[in-house]
């Protein structure tokens, strides 16, 4: 199978950015909530609109492009949505969180 040149440059291209994103993390100890959604499988198979309310129960807006989180809220989110380790007070209080976002 051979590889065209614009799957080299799109390549390069996608390279190019987890580079300034790597940059970014190392900078501020944060990443945009974009590229977290974009690069990680936290969303794995989830919804859209189910994955709103997620993010929006852990007190981040999704809507904003410029929000960010630390790795500390990462982690969090991560334990709640693929590792199913969260303590039962917090799972409590996130499930009302989503069910019930006003």
């Amino acid at each position: 199978m051979h590889t065209s040149e614009k799957e080299v440059e799109q390549a390069k291209h996608e390279m190019m950015k987890m580079n300034d994103i790597l940059k970014d993390i190392k900078a501020n100890n944060q990443v945009s909530l974009t590229c977290l959604l974009r690069f990680s499988d936290i969303k794995q198979d989830k919804f859209d609109d189910i994955m709103e309310r997620i993010i929006a129960a852990f007190g981040i807006d999704y809507k904003d492009v410029n929000a960010r989180i630390d790795f500390d809220m990462y982690v969090r989110i991560k334990c709640f949505t693929t590792h199913f380790t969260i303590s039962k007070e917090e799972l409590t209080k996130l499930w009302m969180r989503i069910i019930n976002p006003s």
